[in-house]
């Protein structure tokens, strides 16, 4: 399973298509790659909802745009937490509006202390969705291959010295 994080508003109608490209793709049949979104939660069952949601993901797809909300950011540091692959993309809508001189976004200090501070590539700024679905596809397939060599190396490893 495939978790798709966005601030939700943001980035509603991407979201939906980048799920509708995962679920369409040859490989939707299987579970490992099929989009998992949490649409229009409230309250205290969202929390557990995107939990369960994570606890049952193979990969996290984080995509932060130009305003820090407390849910992306959330569901960042519990996918890290769970130990998922993450794969987190950086969206700028058209001209970038720097901030005050000598100030960073909040959203940029996010990312810089959480996700490259942690090793964690970041990918953009890109400044058009239109071609981002296509991106984060090619992101997946490159992950889905450097996993299954990464279980291959630890079956390996495992069996070494076994008649």
């Amino acid at each position: 399973m495939v978790f798709i994080s966005s601030a939700q508003q943001e980035f509603e109608t991407f979201r939906k298509e980048l799920k509708q490209t995962l679920d369409t793709e040859r490989w939707a049949n299987l579970l490992v790659m099929r989009g998992r979104l949490i649409e229009n939660q409230r309250g205290h069952v969202v929390e557990a909802e995107i939990r369960r949601a994570l606890d049952d993901s193979s990969v996290y797809v984080g995509i932060f745009g130009r305003r820090l909300r407390d849910w992306p950011v959330r569901e960042f540091r519990y996918a890290k937490a769970c130990g998922l692959p993450q794969l987190v993309y950086k969206y700028e809508r058209g001209t970038r509006r720097r901030p005050s001189r000598g100030r960073i976004s909040d959203v940029d200090r996010f990312l810089e202390r959480e996700v490259k501070g942690n090793g964690i590539r970041l990918r953009g700024p890109y400044s058009s969705l239109e071609r981002l679905p296509e991106i984060i596809m090619a992101d997946l397939v490159i992950l889905g291959v450097e996993m299954v060599r990464e279980n291959a190396d630890i079956r390996k490893r495992l069996c070494a010295g076994m008649p």
